[in-house]
C-alpha cells in the first residue's frame, strides 16, 4: 500500500490538483489586447489578445505534467525506476529487434489496399473556398505565376498551389476529380507510412511472443480510426517518425540526409507543418547531442547544405520574398484566422472536445514519463525516445487548434494524440491479457479484422469495377462537383473577362479561376490572407496599377463581410468603383473614371 501511494496514489493527486488549479486560473491569463496591423477578426471583435490562448495552454499542458514528473521523481521507487541522468538519454547500441513476421507486415498492408480499392468514387460536392484554393492555385502557377513573388500564399507552395497540378499531370485530366484522387491516394500513403511506422516500432516491444499480435492489433485500430480522416497533410511528420527511429537504430547517414532534407522541403509542403517539424527537429537534435557530438555536428550542416540548395534553386529573390512571408504568417495568421479556444470543463462551443483533447496530451506525457524511466526491459530505450518525440510533436501540433477553435481543427490537431494513447493502452493491454494467458489474441485480431470490413461491407462491392469507376470519376465535368444553378453564374459572368488576361476578383469563392480557367490578377488571390492594414494598401495599390476594367464580388459570402473586415478596400471601391451587373450572388463592379 505504501509503494502505490507512493508510486501511483501521490503523483496522481498532484497532477489531478494542478489540473484544476490551471482550470480556475485558466481565464485570470489575459494579456493586453494589441493590433498594430489593424487586422479585424474575432480576436479584434472582443478585443482579445492573441497571446492568451497559447499561453493558457501551455499552462494547462507544462504545469500539470511538470507537478507529476517533479512528484513522480520524489516519491518513485528506485529498484523501479531509475533517477535523472544522462544516462538514461543514452542510445541502445546494438538493439535486437524482435521477429516480426513480414507475411503479417504484407497481411496488413493488403487489407489497407482492399480498403482503397473499395473506395466510393461517386461525384461528392467541393467547397468553393477549401477545394478552390488548390484548384484555382494550380491555375495560377500554370499561368507563370511564382509563390511568394506572384502569389500570397496561405498555407504552402505544395497546399495552396502545386498539389492539384500534379494531380492533373498524373492523370492527363485538368479535372476535379483528378484532384480528389490524388488527396484519397496522399491520404492512403499517409496510412500505409503510419502502419509501416507501427511495424518498425513494434520489433521493438518486448512482448515475448506477442510482438506480432501486437502489430496487427495496432494497425487494425488504426485503420478503423484513421480511414475517414483526412491526415495527407502529415506525411511529412510521419516520415520524420519513421527515419529517427531508424536513425537511432542504424545510425546510418542515409537517415541524416532524409531528415535533414524534411526540416527544409516541409516548409514548402505546408508552413505550419514545417514549423512542426521544425520544433520537434530541434528536440530530436538534443538528444543527438548528448550522445554524439559527430553526428549532431552532420546533422546541422546537412541541414544547411539543404537550405543553401533549396534557396539556389529558387532564387535568391524569391527566397527572400519566402522567408518574409513566413515571418508575415507566423505572426500574424493567428491574429487573422483565430477564434477562442473553449475553456477546458466548461459549456462553451466544442468545450468537451477540446478537453478530452488536452487532457489526453497530459496523459501520454504521464505514461511516457512512466515509460522513459522504468528500469523494466519494455522497451529499448530508442523506442521510449519515439515516445517522447511523439508526445512532443502531438503537443505541438494542437498549435494548429489554437489557431482555429472550432470542432474541426480541434479534431484534427488530436489525431496522432489519440492514437498515441491507442498504442500504449494496446501495448499494456496485449501484456497484460499474454502475461495471464486471458484470451488468444489471434482471435481477437480476427474479430478486429472482421468489424473492419464490416464497417466498409458495402463499399467493398466497388473493388471489381474500381478501374471503371475512378476513370469514370476522374472524367467527370465540373457540373457533377459543383452546384448548376452556381455554374450557370459563374458561366455568364465571365463574359466580363473574356478579352481579359486575368480576373480581379474581390471574394471569397476561390474556385472562381479554376471555373473560368484565368488567373488571379492580384497576388492576392485568396482574399482571406490580405489581413493587416499594410496588405489591404497593397491589394489597392494592385488595382491603381493594373486599372481593371472590371471587378467580381460577392458570391456565395456576402461582401458585407468584405466591406467590414477590410474597410480601406472597401472605401477604395466605393469611390472608384459601382455596380454595373448583378446575377445571383454576385456583383459586377466597373471602373468609374476610364484613365
Amino acid at each position: 500500500m505504501n509503494i502505490y501511494k507512493k508510486e501511483i496514489f501521490y503523483p496522481i493527486i498532484s497532477l489531478i490538483s494542478s489540473i484544476f488549479l490551471c482550470t480556475l486560473l485558466w481565464d485570470k491569463i489575459s494579456f493586453n489586447y494589441s493590433n498594430p496591423h489593424e487586422i479585424i477578426g474575432e480576436y479584434s471583435k472582443k478585443s482579445y489578445s492573441v497571446h492568451n490562448d497559447t499561453i493558457r495552454y501551455l499552462f494547462f499542458i507544462i504545469v500539470p505534467v511538470l507537478t507529476f514528473f517533479v512528484t513522480f521523481l520524489t516519491t518513485k521507487n528506485k529498484n523501479s525506476f531509475n533517477n535523472l541522468s544522462l544516462k538514461i538519454f543514452k542510445f541502445n547500441e546494438n538493439v535486437n529487434n524482435f521477429q516480426i513476421l513480414k507475411k503479417n507486415l504484407i497481411l496488413v498492408l493488403l487489407i489497407g489496399l482492399t480498403l482503397f480499392l473499395s473506395t466510393d468514387w461517386s461525384p461528392r460536392p467541393i467547397q468553393s473556398f477549401e477545394d478552390g484554393m488548390p484548384l484555382s492555385g494550380s491555375i495560377i502557377f500554370e499561368n507563370n505565376k511564382l509563390p511568394w513573388t506572384d502569389v500570397y500564399l496561405n498555407s504552402g507552395f505544395f497546399y495552396d498551389m502545386l498539389n492539384a497540378k500534379i494531380s492533373w499531370l498524373i492523370t492527363g485530366q485538368k479535372t476535379i476529380g483528378s484532384y480528389i484522387f490524388y488527396l484519397e491516394f496522399l491520404n492512403f500513403i499517409a496510412i500505409v507510412l503510419f502502419i509501416y511506422f507501427v511495424y518498425q516500432l513494434s520489433s521493438q516491444l518486448n512482448l515475448k511472443n506477442q510482438t506480432n499480435n501486437f502489430f496487427i492489433f495496432v494497425s487494425i485500430i488504426s485503420y478503423i480510426y484513421l480511414w475517414d480522416e483526412s491526415i495527407w497533410r502529415d506525411i511529412p511528420l510521419i516520415l520524420f517518425l519513421i527515419f529517427s527511429l531508424n536513425y537511432l537504430n542504424n545510425k546510418s547517414i542515409y537517415s541524416i540526409l532524409v531528415l535533414g532534407f524534411l526540416s527544409v522541403f516541409t516548409f514548402f509542403w505546408s508552413l505550419d507543418r514545417g514549423f512542426f517539424v521544425f520544433l520537434v527537429y530541434i528536440s530530436f537534435l538534443f538528444i543527438v547531442l548528448i550522445n554524439n557530438k559527430k553526428d549532431f555536428l552532420k546533422f546541422i550542416l546537412t541541414t544547411i547544405i539543404f537550405w543553401i540548395i533549396t534557396i539556389l534553386f529558387i532564387g535568391i529573390d524569391v527566397s527572400k520574398e519566402f522567408f518574409l512571408h513566413t515571418k508575415e504568417i507566423f505572426s500574424q495568421h493567428e491574429m487573422l484566422n483565430g477564434l477562442i479556444h473553449p475553456k477546458p470543463f466548461s459549456d462553451d462551443p466544442d468545450a468537451s472536445r477540446a478537453t478530452r483533447s488536452l487532457l489526453i496530451i497530459i496523459s501520454n506525457f504521464v505514461i511516457t514519463i512512466i515509460i522513459f524511466f522504468n528500469k523494466k526491459d519494455l522497451f529499448f530505450n530508442n523506442s521510449k525516445f519515439i515516445f517522447v518525440l511523439f508526445s512532443i510533436m502531438n503537443f505541438i501540433i494542437y498549435k494548429s487548434a489554437l489557431s482555429r477553435s472550432d470542432g474541426g481543427h480541434i479534431k484534427m490537431a488530436s489525431i496522432f494524440s489519440i492514437i498515441l494513447l491507442l498504442i500504449y493502452l494496446i501495448f499494456f493491454l496485449t501484456k497484460y491479457i499474454s502475461e495471464n494467458k486471458l484470451i488468444n489474441l489471434k482471435f481477437v485480431n480476427l474479430f478486429l479484422v472482421g468489424v473492419l470490413f464490416l464497417l466498409n461491407l458495402n463499399s467493398l462491392k466497388n473493388i471489381p469495377s474500381f478501374y471503371g469507376n475512378l476513370k469514370k470519376f476522374i472524367n467527370f465535368e465540373k457540373n457533377e462537383f459543383i452546384d448548376s444553378n452556381y455554374l450557370n453564374s459563374i458561366n455568364q459572368i465571365s463574359k466580363y473577362f473574356v478579352n481579359e488576361n486575368c480576373i480581379q476578383a474581390y471574394t471569397y469563392d476561390l474556385a472562381i479561376y479554376y471555373i473560368i480557367d484565368k488567373p488571379s490578377c492580384s497576388k492576392f488571390f485568396n482574399i482571406w490572407v490580405i489581413g493587416s492594414k499594410n496588405n489591404q494598401f497593397k491589394y489597392i495599390e494592385e488595382i491603381i496599377e493594373k486599372k481593371p476594367k472590371f471587378i467580381l464580388t460577392g458570391g456565395k459570402v456576402g461582401p458585407s463581410f468584405l466591406d467590414f473586415r477590410y474597410p480601406y478596400i472597401h472605401s477604395f471601391l466605393t469611390e472608384k468603383y459601382y455596380i454595373y451587373d448583378e446575377l445571383n450572388d454576385w456583383k459586377i463592379l466597373k471602373k468609374i473614371i476610364s484613365d
